[in-house]
């Protein structure tokens, strides 16, 4: 059914492989596209070719193509939702924005929270002139640790491709507790 500002659909399926037989789709009972830019789609199941593998009670997704700014896509896992054991600690990371400020360079921030262990702020910087092979990107992160400490971490990097033959590259890190950073880290370079 077609609306003035939006279209409404029932038993769909929808995907973003473009493969003639596609890898993988999603199906929903209902779905309403608002706007031509924004899908809504309740209750969701995700098929890897005829096998379902994920049930989601709601999806609300973006259709324009490209960079655009917008709400981060939360991260955690199942078992920061279902506890299996007393002991477990939940996870929620990427609570935040990101800003597509121009077609050069872009800004993000979220929040990250770690039961019994910390809360903390991220923020990025990311510059990328393609023609002229120049990227920059500046990263910190905040912690407020559960025992009420603080801690600040930096990352910066910086390349140049001045010529076929010539490239300079500049990378700095601090952070003011290592120990911090090896214990919540998933990052094996940190």
């Amino acid at each position: 059914m077609v609306g003035e500002d939006a279209v409404f659909g029932h038993d769909i399926m929808f995907t973003s492989c473009e493969e003639e037989e596609p890898h993988y789709h999603f199906a929903s009972d209902n779905i309403k596209i608002v706007g031509n830019n924004i899908l809504v789609a309740r209750p969701v199941r995700l098929y890897f070719a005829d096998v379902p593998v994920l049930w989601l009670p709601f999806i609300a997704q973006s259709t324009e193509q490209g960079r655009a700014s917008g709400i981060l896509t939360p991260t955690f896992s199942v078992n920061d939702i279902v506890r299996t054991s007393s002991g477990y600690s939940r996870r929620i990371s990427n609570i935040g924005f990101y800003w597509a400020a121009s077609q050069y360079w872009d800004a993000t921030v979220a929040m990250d929270w770690w039961s019994g262990e910390h809360k903390a702020l991220t923020g990025a910087v990311n510059y990328n002139w393609a023609r002229q092979f120049l990227s920059r990107d500046l990263n910190f992160r905040q912690f407020w640790e559960e025992t009420g400490s603080t801690e600040l971490a930096f990352n910066a990097s910086s390349s140049w491709q001045a010529s076929e033959r010539t490239a300079i590259r500049f990378s700095a890190r601090y952070a003011s507790s290592n120990d911090l950073v090896r214990r919540t880290s998933f990052d094996p370079r940190e």
